[in-house]
């Protein structure tokens, strides 16, 4: 039986390949978990869409691997990690996080990266009251990383 991460993983994986919200997948993925649970799975789908560009501005802050190079399951796994130790901190403990998370890289991507997994996310948990700031002399960098604000709408709108 599938938890609230593995819904949303699935979930946010179905978003990526059909590039659709993916209400219809949660819908149904949503009757078989508890109502705690559910709550979850659609806080960390809704968080991590809506998000999105500040949690791979993160990542890409402290990884290794340029954000491109890493498999899309991996980057989906480290955008709900991320998204849950910045966000949801003072609901679930880093630890739990960060173990979860590997769980789900062993078992849905690519179990040779769960130690890429683990040390990203703990180093991010680590350094979460001291997060990088995008660049402030580059407004379209900047603003495109602030929820709803996508780079190439807010490039177009600082030209005109």
């Amino acid at each position: 039986m599938a938890n609230a991460r593995e819904v949303a993983l699935k979930a946010l994986i179905e978003h990526r390949r059909r590039g659709a919200w993916p209400d219809l997948y949660l819908k149904q993925a949503l009757s078989g978990l508890s109502a705690e649970d559910a709550g979850l799975a659609t806080a960390l789908v809704g968080g991590v869409i809506q998000r999105q560009m500040l949690l791979d501005f993160y990542i890409g802050h402290y990884s290794t691997v340029k954000l491109k190079k890493i498999m899309p399951q991996v980057l989906d796994i480290l955008r709900m990690g991320v998204y849950q130790l910045c966000f949801m901190g003072d609901r679930m403990p880093a630890y739990a996080v960060v173990n979860e998370s590997v769980k789900l890289t062993r078992k849905h991507a690519n179990p040779q990266a769960a130690g890429y997994v683990n040390s990203l996310l703990r180093t991010v948990s680590r350094e979460a009251d001291m997060l990088p700031e995008p660049d402030r002399g580059d407004p379209a960098q900047y603003l495109s990383v602030l929820p709803r604000f996508p780079q190439p709408r807010v490039a177009r709108r600082l030209v005109l």
